[in-house]
């Protein structure tokens, strides 16, 4: 039928929507690292056409390193260096994760990683990664990208200016806040139409809840299953998992960072002119646990957005 969506594979898309549907619905609540999924479900979720690219050899290697007590930081960049492609993503990455007051960007690969540290750097090499892998030519995937990567330096500073943001640093909440939606670039891959309106940047941004429901997906079950596979930090894939979930229901995890992405989304969607309809529900839950008043509320968003202009 005209207009009905469709997977670019050609199966039907109400197929993969009920298969999708089917483990959304056997998945039991865990730790959101995507550990908890069970092997039906991942096998429920192939079924259906979704295919998460693998992890590069690259990031295996630099794991390797990184378990290896008397390895120097020059070991990490030299392996990094080695991919062009992800070396620049990883540099520009990096260089935006620094992107905070007072703090110069990076010269270097090597200064990135005594700066920032290797895990930082091990997490920044997966998100390029990511990236690299599920790019293309699709103009959808520039502007999800472009909107992940503003959101991600809005996190950044939230933790650097949030009165309590707990023991979240600013370089773990950026690449939280980049990595959190990376189910949408995976369906965008099996989706001829899904999230359509990122193609064209005049068009507002879609409703990703939206989408998944005209779509019968869970950008955040995809999600999780690239947390899964990719081997994901816990407080990263449990932002992934549940950052659309009441904050009281996020696990431990990934709390901290989840209320970081969702007082930067509310600021990026205001700003942007978006619809902003989450808010309303998570507003105080959000305020308590990064320690703000409701009457701060309003300076404290001119901050971070006065901020990230300048560091854009």
């Amino acid at each position: 039928m005209a207009g009905e969506p469709r997977a670019r594979s050609g199966t039907a898309g109400d197929t993969m929507g009920a298969t999708l549907r089917a483990a959304s619905a056997a998945t039991d609540r865990d730790d959101g690292t995507g550990a908890g999924m069970k092997d039906d479900e991942v096998a429920a979720l192939r079924a259906a056409g979704v295919r998460i690219p693998p992890c590069p050899q690259v990031v295996a290697d630099l794991q390797q390193v990184l378990r290896e007590p008397d390895s120097r930081n020059q070991a990490v960049s030299c392996l990094i260096g080695r991919d062009i492609k992800l070396a620049s993503v990883v540099f520009r990455t990096a260089n935006s994760a620094a992107c905070a007051p007072g703090r110069r960007k990076f010269a270097t690969l090597d200064e990135a990683v005594t700066v920032l540290g290797r895990r930082t750097i091990a997490n920044i090499v997966r998100v390029a990664a990511l990236q690299l892998s599920l790019g293309g030519p699709d103009p959808r995937l520039a502007r999800f990208w472009e909107r992940s990567m503003d959101v991600a330096m809005l996190c950044s500073i939230v933790a650097e200016k949030a009165p309590n943001p707990g023991a979240l640093s600013p370089e773990q909440a950026f690449t939280a806040g980049l990595f959190h939606d990376c189910g949408v670039a995976v369906l965008i891959q099996h989706f001829d139409s899904y999230c359509r309106a990122l193609a064209d940047p005049r068009m507002p941004l879609p409703d990703i809840l939206g989408e998944d429901r005209r779509f019968g997906t869970s950008h955040c079950l995809v999600g999780r299953m690239v947390a899964r596979e990719w081997d994901l930090p816990a407080l990263v894939a449990g932002t992934i998992g549940f950052h659309h979930d009441p904050l009281a229901g996020v696990p431990e995890a990934g709390i901290a960072a989840s209320a970081a992405l969702m007082m930067s989304t509310h600021i990026a969607n205001v700003r942007a002119g978006a619809g902003d309809g989450e808010w309303a529900g998570q507003q105080e839950a959000v305020l308590a646990r990064l320690g703000l008043e409701n009457c701060a509320l309003a300076a404290f968003e001119r901050d971070v957005w006065d901020a990230f202009q300048v560091l854009h």
